[in-house]
């Protein structure tokens, strides 16, 4: 009996980090995502401003420097820049 109650309390749990494993979000997607489902119904929790802030600022950093070279798509393969031959190996 206390096994069925393991896997009730546990399946929950385990079903979230599939999910967090099997669509690769990033650092502040999956924050976004536990704030918005647990913390928030749960406890009132909203999401602290400074990681708000941290992602606005990387997204600058992203717009402004433009690493799609370095980063996969999603659909598979590199992101295409033009121009950015020279460093695909």
């Amino acid at each position: 009996m206390r096994i069925h109650a393991r896997n009730a309390v546990l399946l929950a749990p385990c079903a979230w980090c599939f999910l967090m494993t099997f669509v690769e979000p990033d650092w502040y997607t999956a924050l976004q995502q536990h704030y918005r489902f647990f913390l928030t119904p749960l406890f009132g929790m909203q999401m602290p401003q400074s990681l708000v802030e941290a992602r606005r600022k990387e997204l600058d950093v992203m717009a402004r420097e433009k690493p799609g070279v370095l980063l996969k798509h999603k659909a598979g393969g590199q992101v295409s820049i033009p121009g950015s031959q020279a460093l695909v190996v």
